[in-house]
């Protein structure tokens, strides 16, 4: 016979050499069970590992290529026996190489063919209702078909377990899916608090809220419900115009306005000039003498936390001092800060900046610090700042922050015949050209500003329409509808927590969202009636002091 180099193997059929790694040379070495060549092999494998002969490296038994080579190669002799034994009711693990229970989890993977011994499992989906997992397989099958029964079989066979065992064991059972419920800890509140920011503060954020607010809002958020109710009951020729001005409305909830405001004061700290000085004073100008009428105004609301807010994150380097007039400031180069939770037109504040003077002919840095804004408000600050030739004469800078959040002018949603067709229906109490679709929990804005009468529920219809004619109201009245036509006048409000609010409609000074800065929040929590407490903030204020809250 040819002798043959290490890597080869003698061919009879050819009188050749072939590769042992060859297709040739496999199957000779299979046909003759060559198990000698493994054994001949001058490289030695520790017990856990076998030779592979194509790398001529040690890999594990247990691995894909290991158990390849014991498959084509009839290796047995390379898997240890198990040389202990159990009794009648435990089963050995392989892997521990210990004595455990059939009927134990581990011992059922062992008698159902699964690797899977250890604690590690995999994350599986869990199977419908009527299916098992096939564990050889992993895959969900019907629990009544063939493959099911031949699992029923073999299991009943190896671990003498009777049908009903067996049903309990792999037959899945209807759970009913687990709703949800918000615990105590997880109310709004903690929400709120989890969303405003601070780096290891020194003091809680919730005592710096529990200090500012007295009351929080309540959840004025668009009730789903009552808009279908709402459009359903429009003039058909309006319908589509009622869902496309609902669909663009930005509900600005508590924790959004907070969060918004947040982002603007550290932008404030970051660009606020210090003049060299360890500690430095803002002050807060808010165009309205201090008096009891400007504490019950939303600026004034939000300057409450605002400056507490500065001290907080300043550590109490930046002090904020409300003034009503700048003849107060002795500092050149001061800095000075308005507040308001969002500008529409911009004319309000536009004529406070322009009415703006003083007699110390000194340098000014005025921060606006307003979350919301409107880009026609945004310009008109800028042109009646310009036309103040007193500020611009002192060199006076505007600084806008870089976190506005610019709101939606119904022009640009609404086309001007969409605007005109949906206008007929309110004769002049809801105005629509050149209005913004935006309210807050806390504040629901005037007809100036808004299409208020449409946000309480008077839905345009021809029925509304004829009354508003008939009893001549304009938006300037409070609509209080006489007790005969009262059924005769639709009102559905689309926002939550003002269904009380169906007449007696304030368009000038909006009763709903119920400001909770005003004197009248506490009578407004008292004449809503519904089955259960509102989702209100004011309701959970006593939990925020008791909770360890950490802020981002």
């Amino acid at each position: 016979m040819k002798e043959c180099p290490p890597n080869k193997i003698y061919n009879e059929k050819t009188g050749n050499c072939v590769l042992k790694t060859g297709a040739i040379g496999k199957k000779i070495m299979k046909e003759y069970k060559l198990t000698n060549y493994i054994k001949e092999e001058t490289k030695e494998c520790p017990p856990d590992k076998i030779l592979n002969p194509k790398t001529n490296k040690c890999v594990l038994k247990t691995g894909a290529i290991g158990k390849k080579i014991i498959k084509e190669y009839k290796l047995t002799n390379f898997i240890k026996e198990k040389t202990k034994e159990c009794p009648p009711d435990k089963i050995l693990n392989p892997k521990t190489n210990k004595c455990v229970l059939k009927t134990s989890a581990i011992g059922k993977k062992i008698l159902m063919g699964s690797d899977e011994i250890d604690n590690k499992k995999k994350k599986l989906k869990k199977c419908e209702i009527g299916k098992i997992r096939n564990p050889y397989t992993n895959k969900c099958i019907d629990a009544n078909g063939a493959v099911a029964k031949k699992l029923k079989k073999e299991a009943q066979k190896n671990t003498n377990i009777t049908e009903t065992n067996y049903d309990k064991t792999i037959k899945t059972k209807k759970v009913e899916p687990k709703t949800k419920t918000k615990t105590k800890t997880e109310t709004k509140v903690t929400k709120l608090v989890k969303k405003l920011e601070g780096d290891k503060p020194k003091f809680q954020l919730s005592k710096l809220l529990s200090k500012v607010f007295t009351h929080y809002p309540l959840d004025h958020s668009l009730d789903k419900k009552a808009v279908e109710r709402f459009i359903e009951a429009s003039d058909p020729s309006v319908k589509n115009i009622c869902r496309k001005i609902i669909d663009n409305t930005d509900h600005i909830s508590f924790e959004k306005l907070l969060t918004r405001l947040n982002s603007n004061i550290k932008d404030l700290i970051k660009k606020v000039k210090f003049n060299g000085k360890k500690n430095q004073d803002i002050y807060c100008y808010l165009g309205l003498k201090i008096t009891n009428h400007l504490m019950q105004k939303s600026n004034y609301w939000l300057y409450l936390y605002i400056s507490e807010y500065i001290k907080y994150k300043t550590e109490g380097k930046i002090n904020v001092i409300l003034i009503d007039n700048l003849d107060t400031i002795k500092d050149n180069n001061a800095n000075i800060m308005l507040i308001d939770d969002c500008i529409y037109s911009g004319s309000q504040m536009g004529s406070t900046i322009r009415s703006i003077t003083y007699k110390n002919k000194m340098t000014f840095n005025f921060y606006f610090l307003i979350p919301f804004m409107s880009k026609k408000g945004k310009k008109y600050i800028e042109e009646n700042f310009n036309a103040n030739t007193f500020l611009s004469n002192n060199n006076c800078k505007i600084i806008f922050l870089d976190h506005i959040y610019f709101i939606t002018e119904i022009n640009n949603i609404l086309t001007i015949d969409e605007i005109d067709k949906i206008s007929k229906f309110y004769n002049g109490i809801v105005s629509f050209n050149n209005k913004y679709l935006i309210y807050f929990d806390h504040k629901l804005a005037d007809v100036v500003s808004t299409i208020t009468g449409f946000f309480l529920g008077i839905v345009p219809c021809k029925k509304n329409i004829k009354l508003i004619i008939d009893l001549k109201f304009t938006y300037f009245d409070r609509i209080i509808v006489p007790d005969k036509y009262i059924n005769n006048f639709i009102v559905i409000p689309i926002i939550k927590n003002c269904s009380n609010y169906s007449n007696k409609l304030n368009l000038t000074s909006p009763k709903c969202p119920a400001p909770p800065y005003k004197s009248s929040f506490k009578n407004f929590i008292k004449k809503i009636k519904i089955n259960k407490k509102p989702k209100s903030l004011s309701f959970e204020k006593n939990r925020i002091i008791t909770n360890k809250i950490k802020s981002y």
